[in-house]
């Protein structure tokens, strides 16, 4: 659809786009490349101002403008944007006697990056090589209240 293509090109923080149904009505879903509150909605409001100012697909009732969520998977070759995120990383091979390792990202190097995980109470640095790693994606920090 030629709306899908135009909100794309406008806008270089666009994802996805698709309609869907829910509960019998259509939703215009628009996926944008953030997962801090702020920018998603200062993106959601030069969407909607955009929407606003076109013709959308008729029986669309809904627009639904929303981040890919906080536990999302990384491009381990895009890593540079998200320094000092809080990141999980799984690996092959076990380093330290652990194979997933979750906290800040410090680093993006070329084949490794450095990661400042808590390790019993005790924060330290690690450098795990690229090639080691299975997974690795953003991660939600759960701050406890006191």
């Amino acid at each position: 659809m030629k709306l899908f293509q135009n909100l794309k090109d406008k806008f270089l923080f666009v994802n996805k786009v698709n309609i869907e149904k829910e509960f019998g009505v259509k939703v215009l879903k628009i996926e944008v490349n953030s997962v801090e509150m702020n920018i998603v909605s200062e993106m959601s409001k030069k969407i909607n101002e955009y929407l606003d100012e076109i013709v959308i697909p008729q029986n669309v009732y809904f627009v639904d403008i929303h981040s890919p969520g906080t536990e999302t998977d990384l491009n381990i070759y895009k890593l540079e944007e998200h320094i000092n995120k809080n990141i999980f990383v799984e690996t092959k091979k076990t380093i330290q006697q652990k194979n997933k390792f979750e906290g800040f990202l410090l680093r993006d190097q070329l084949n490794f990056i450095v990661l400042n995980y808590n390790s019993k109470g005790q924060f330290r640095n690690i450098e795990i090589e690229k090639k080691n790693i299975i997974q690795i994606r953003l991660s939600a920090v759960v701050k406890k209240e006191k």
